[in-house]
């Protein structure tokens, strides 16, 4: 019985310290990762080409489903035309490309976007 206890009450394993130089670098790793992925795209004519330019035209002067060119329109109506596709109240039945689209778009990225736009 005697032998089946000793057994039982193996000495831990010895840990390693923790190397108090790291915990820097790791911090800053993590970070940029989560401030990355959160932070809006400040490229506005890269975040076109990749959401809108495919649709729209590189110059924003195609006419998808017969809706009118976006080249020119003030950022502050093409944002709340955005926020209207992504909230569902504009586009109707042909509307679900622009409303995919602009729900996939974070707030801060439609701003840009629409700055963008507004400039071409």
């Amino acid at each position: 019985m005697e032998r089946c206890r000793s057994r039982l009450f193996l000495a831990a394993p010895k840990q390693k310290e923790l190397d108090v130089k790291k915990i820097p670098a790791v911090l800053g790793l993590l970070l940029f990762w989560f401030a990355g992925s959160a932070a809006p795209a400040t490229d506005g004519a890269a975040l076109y080409k990749k959401s809108c330019g495919g649709c729209h035209g590189n110059k924003g002067t195609l006419t998808p489903g017969g809706s009118a060119p976006i080249r020119g329109l003030p950022g502050d109506v093409l944002l709340d035309k955005l926020a209207g596709y992504a909230e569902g109240r504009l586009g109707g039945p042909a509307g679900k490309p622009m409303r995919d689209a602009a729900r996939k778009l974070p707030e801060g990225d439609r701003a840009v976007l629409a700055e963008h736009i507004g400039a071409l």
